[in-house]
């Protein structure tokens, strides 16, 4: 069996057992779950960097999501925050690259 370690969606082991191969799981410790969330972000974005496709794009975003449900966060409160650092630091349109400061 190969060691993972990792944080996955919620139907891979039912998957993984549906076809007959063998895995070890266990459900992740309340206390863990951001840093897990975290971990799996800082993962998936590695994958969107390399592959550059709309399948890692749209995982990203659903752990995004799930971070954002973990902190009990909703777009009500998020929005009004980006629209603040959009009007005070612009957002990435220009695709600016700071060399030196």
């Amino acid at each position: 069996m190969t060691e993972y370690n990792k944080l996955v969606r919620d139907k891979v082991v039912e998957r993984i057992e549906k076809k007959g191969e063998p895995c070890e799981w266990h459900y992740c410790p309340p206390e863990q779950h951001l840093e897990r969330l975290l971990q799996k972000l800082v993962e998936e974005a590695v994958e969107l960097q390399k592959s550059k496709s709309l399948d890692e794009f749209a995982d990203v975003m659903e752990v995004l999501d799930a971070i954002r449900k973990e902190m009990s966060w909703n777009n009500r409160i998020i929005q009004p925050i980006r629209n603040k650092k959009m009007r005070s630091h612009g957002g990435f349109s220009k695709m600016i690259i700071l060399e030196r400061s």
